[in-house]
């Protein structure tokens, strides 16, 4: 799966290990380009996609919501593999290239909300 962060006018992509989240329509996506057309996107979780957030002094950025973006990294993997599994991979996966794919001050920042 490629992880791309879009930031006009060139796209930075991320290699991951061939798993694709699955992709669907959110209207957000229409209302983030209109407040914050420079934002960088995370490719293939539109479906988490929440908005964006503000702080003093910072630009706007994207904000996915967590458990969501797990969901998805849950449902890339195959059905044989114990759902635990699937979780820690799912973790483990975020964690080192997702969270860790700083790709500047505009990298999208991630809301985690009691389940």
């Amino acid at each position: 799966m490629d992880f791309k962060f879009t930031d006009a006018p060139e796209t930075k992509v991320v290699k991951s290990n061939g798993h694709k989240p699955p992709i669907k329509e959110n209207p957000l996506l229409e209302f983030l380009e209109m407040e914050v057309p420079d934002a960088l996107l995370l490719d293939g979780h539109d479906n988490a996609l929440l908005g964006y957030a503000q702080r003093f002094g910072m630009d706007p950025v994207a904000c996915y919501d967590y458990h969501k973006v797990i969901e998805n990294l849950i449902n890339t993997f195959d059905e044989d593999i114990s759902k635990e599994d699937k979780h820690e991979m799912a973790l483990e996966w975020f964690q080192f290239n997702i969270i860790g794919a700083w790709v500047g001050e505009k990298t999208p920042c991630f809301l985690v909300r009691p389940e």
